[in-house]
Order: C-alpha cells, then structure tokens, then sequence
C-alpha cells in the first residue's frame, strides 16, 4: 500500500483505504464519505465496534460490515451479528475462512 495523507493509503488494486482508530471519527468518517465495505475492529477506543455498528444500521447505512477481532467468545459473535454485522471473524484467522 502506499501510503497518502490523512489516514489514507491505496492499495496496488488502486483502491482507497481509509484507517480510522477512534469509534467516534470512525463514525463521522462513515457518514461522509459512505464507503463500499466496512473492515470494523470491536475494540476501538471511545465507541467501541459494536456501538459504532449499531449507530450506523439505527441510520439506515446498510454498508457491508466484517467484524475483524481477537474477541472470540460466543456472546460477542452473536452481539456483533445482532447489532447488524455481516459477518464475524475472528483473529488470528486461517486463510481458508
């Protein structure tokens, strides 16, 4: 990837890559620039993924929602599919999944 201003990086596909650490920037990035596919870590600082999440479907943006993250206890697998994720995944990860 290379990198560009402003937490902005384009991959060798020339695709845009946004990176956002903070749940409630993430949130305000989301709704301005309505992105195509949401890689959302739970564990963010402030809002943490599953709030961010819920504060987007409870907007209607119905963007494609991966949640990527070490917590794999059942309970958060089913909070972050009830709060409206598209799917859970947990790391580490195989490659097959």
């Amino acid at each position: 990837m290379t990198k560009a201003r402003n937490g902005r990086m384009i991959d060798r596909h020339q695709r845009l890559v946004l990176i956002e650490g903070l749940g409630d920037r993430a949130l305000a990035r989301i709704n301005e620039i309505k992105p195509d596919l949401l890689i959302l870590h739970v564990m963010l600082p402030g809002k943490d993924g599953f709030a961010v999440l819920r504060e987007l479907r409870a907007a209607a943006l119905f963007v494609p929602v991966l949640m990527l993250t070490a917590r794999s206890d059942i309970g958060d697998r089913v909070a972050g599919l009830k709060a409206g994720a598209d799917d859970y995944l947990t790391k580490p990860f195989a490659m097959e999944e």
